[in-house]
């Protein structure tokens, strides 16, 4: 509620916090809009979206997010997944329930072995929650695409199920740079907690993520706008565009950051 005002109760005020990854919220967030007396949102993208569609007495704001590292992280267990201290690793995270064609780790994949083909010493770990190739995301058999994609090299190393807290933010630590290929986000909180810890980012240069990853802080990559085919989010609806990564592109940005140079401590810094 607003501050009480000459003796009298306030009138409360109907705070909706909204969170969309497309370009088209859907009908029900829509519905929602009715009792909000404002909405705030964790990225100008996001603010746009819900500006476009709230009535003229709704506030919408972009807030941002809070983010916070932990005062201590303890070292993550490389040796675990096989990486010795001469392997310069790439790191993605994707989620089933978050979409996994959003999320999006096939073009990190295709990216990196056109990067690498030939260097022994570059790993990629991608850590992949909930795979469940029945799930209402993996449309088309997206999922038998990655797994085909990574066609048994010995350097791709997947990591399953959830990890604690503690290990999760080692496993940023321990990566040498972080890449979200994604077709959209409403935020980006890999990215952004990579780059709270000094990680190189490379990132799909679309969405709630151009708030915090620009030309001075990341390395971006191209997208070239599509339609949001039916299936591949949670709502069976016209749900706008999202972009689809340039798998060249991005393999020239890895190829970059394992270079490294002054034009990637650059960004980092």
């Amino acid at each position: 509620p607003t501050p009480l005002q000459a003796g009298r109760r306030a009138q409360p005020v109907n705070v909706g916090f909204f969170l969309w990854e497309t370009t088209k919220a859907p009908q029900l967030h829509r519905q929602a809009l009715a009792f909000a007396d404002e909405i705030w949102t964790p990225s100008n993208f996001v603010r746009d979206i819900y500006r476009d569609l709230a009535p003229d007495r709704v506030k919408v704001v972009n807030i941002g997010k809070y983010i916070e590292v932990p005062s201590y992280i303890p070292p993550y267990p490389r040796a675990n997944l096989g990486l010795g201290p001469q392997h310069f690793t790439f790191l993605a995270i994707a989620d089933f329930d978050s979409s996994i064609r959003r999320k999006n780790p096939l073009p990190v994949v295709q990216a990196f072995r056109q990067a690498f083909a030939a260097d022994p010493d570059v790993r990629l770990v991608l850590k992949i929650r909930h795979i469940d190739p029945g799930h209402w995301s993996n449309t088309r058999n997206y999922w038998d695409r990655v797994v085909a994609a990574i066609a048994g090299d010995p350097r791709i190393q997947l990591v399953t199920g959830d990890l604690p807290e503690a290990e999760y933010w080692g496993l940023l630590q321990a990566a040498d740079c972080y890449v979200t290929l994604h077709r959209s986000e409403g935020f980006g909180y890999g990215a952004a907690h990579a780059m709270a810890l000094q990680v190189p980012v490379i990132a799909t240069d679309f969405s709630g993520t151009r708030d915090f990853c620009t030309a001075q802080t990341a390395l971006l990559v191209a997208g070239r706008q599509t339609p949001v085919r039916v299936g591949d989010m949670p709502f069976h609806e016209d749900l706008g565009h999202w972009a689809e990564p340039d798998v060249d592109a991005a393999a020239q940005r890895m190829a970059q950051v394992r270079a490294g140079g002054a034009a990637v401590q650059a960004r980092v810094q």
